[in-house]
């Protein structure tokens, strides 16, 4: 009687497996690095303008100049998603304009005082142009590296890991802030948060280095 031996996964299939599993670990990881550069770096942008003597027009500007600048962002990603050979580098390059938007951000307003809430609206503009310029190819290779199935539960996850890494990092934040004006350094504690920020997405960057892109699915 002649047995017929189980059928062993395709190398496509073994290779969308490994492409999935590593788009499960970088989402995660990820979002816990965006959770802390929200919490040490976007939440003290504010307080940060306030230090240099910021206007009330000035930190209305601060908070919506570079959110709909954003959206423009998201309209320019898009159009020139096809220069990129996919879409993991699209999102890098994203996230590597992040991690270099806190330079101008800190250094140019301590650098130049007088022009320092205006310096750091610029730089904000820069940091979430970038944001929203990676979100569109984020989202979409994350979604593919998971299964339908799984989607619910996993951005529920991750929406968790974010919420508790964003209370601790601006919480200790704020601490740090605390005891660096009780020793007439707070724009050093600035330095060091905006730095934690800075460095925080770039660990994403790298994390990003062990994602499987998967040719993009197109519906029919």
């Amino acid at each position: 009687m002649n047995v017929v031996a189980p059928l062993e996964p395709s190398s496509d299939s073994a290779h969308a497996d490994s492409a999935q599993e590593s788009g499960r670990r970088f989402g995660l990881r990820d979002g816990i690095f965006q959770a802390v550069t929200q919490g040490a770096g976007e939440q003290y942008l504010s307080a940060f303008a306030l230090m240099l003597h910021a206007t009330p027009f000035q930190l209305s500007l601060l908070s919506a100049l570079p959110q709909l600048l954003g959206t423009w962002a998201q309209f320019v990603s898009v159009t020139v998603s096809h220069w990129f050979p996919h879409r993991k580098s699209h999102v890098r390059w994203g996230i590597i304009g992040q991690s270099i938007a806190w330079v101008p951000i800190l250094a140019l307003p301590l650098l130049f005082p007088q022009w320092g809430p205006w310096l750091i609206v610029a730089g904000a503009a820069l940091y979430f142009g970038s944001t929203h310029f990676a979100s569109p190819a984020w989202t979409s290779l994350i979604t593919d590296l998971l299964g339908a199935n799984e989607r619910g539960a996993y951005f529920a996850r991750r929406s968790q890991l974010m919420a508790i890494t964003g209370f601790v990092a601006l919480s200790l934040g704020g601490l740090l802030l605390t005891l660096a004006q009780e020793y007439g350094r707070l724009w050093l504690g600035f330095a060091l948060l905006f730095l934690i920020a800075g460095i925080s997405r770039s660990l994403s960057a790298c994390s990003l280095a062990a994602v499987t892109d998967l040719p993009i699915q197109h519906e029919e």
